[in-house]
């Protein structure tokens, strides 16, 4: 299992006093935080941008964006959250509400979008702490 070597969060939206940057070194850590920041977020069912980057021991990345809602005080997930969509762009993961054949027709036409095959997102899932 390759671990986590720093978790980098940005909140960018949000009252001004939690605005701002931080850097930890864990999924839990990273949770509390959001959780934090979460008891400032909107609670009118829309959002405040959080940008996060996560490095692994092997040097390998993933950068994405947390949608922090008043909810996360009790759910924040960042690891769950990476998984999921992990998941769904590797084709092991169809929302029940969406057909099969346009999940298909979506997940080829993120391959030749991004240059990223289906089985890249599965192998990361395989070996990433998360």
């Amino acid at each position: 299992m390759i671990k986590v070597k720093g978790i980098f969060l940005s909140r960018a939206e949000g009252p001004t006093r939690d605005l701002g940057q931080r850097t930890v070194k864990s999924f839990e850590a990273a949770n509390r935080v959001l959780k934090d920041w979460a008891t400032s977020a909107p609670r009118d069912g829309s959002y405040n941008k959080v940008d996060f980057r996560v490095v692994w021991d092997d040097d390998e990345s993933y950068e994405g964006r947390y949608d922090l809602t008043y909810e996360d005080t009790w759910k924040a997930n960042l690891g769950d959250q990476i998984r999921r969509f992990m998941l769904y762009h590797s084709g092991l993961e169809r929302p029940f509400y969406l057909p099969s054949e346009r999940y298909e027709s979506f997940i080829s036409e993120m391959e030749k979008r991004t240059g990223r095959r289906r089985e890249e997102y599965a192998e990361f899932l395989k070996d990433r702490e998360l």
